[in-house]
């Protein structure tokens, strides 16, 4: 799906409504989410080295799932593309797509540092 607008790093008003508001709650999820994403991408990197589009398919849907539950919108979108690319066998847009999931990621980590939670 093309949008118009680019997508926020986060959408904070999905990550208030999963955790009822409650900030300490956010914070861990986020963090549990750049753990997660950090290992998960450096995953991807290989499979996509190693042509397995099984491995791509397999990463690039928990990935997609994984953004979409912290509002991490974008990274979720090229991750559902990814993934169905995969499904087809298809991994000639892989490296491309590969490159702007880890910009993405490495731009919500910095967003997320910048962040001051309260109890």
């Amino acid at each position: 799906m093309a949008h118009s607008m680019p997508l926020p790093l986060i959408d904070w008003k999905s990550l208030q409504a999963l955790s009822d508001g409650d900030k300490a709650f956010e914070a861990e999820l986020l963090q549990l989410f750049v753990e997660d994403t950090r290992s998960h991408l450096s995953k991807l990197a290989e499979a996509i080295a190693q042509d397995d589009a099984d491995q791509v398919r397999r990463l690039a849907h928990h990935l997609k799932g994984a953004s979409a539950n912290v509002g991490a919108l974008g990274l979720s979108e090229a991750a559902g593309i990814l993934e169905t690319e995969a499904r087809q066998a298809n991994l000639n847009p892989a490296p491309v797509l590969q490159q702007q999931m880890q910009l993405n990621f490495t731009e919500i980590e910095q967003l997320i540092a910048l962040q001051t939670w309260q109890n």
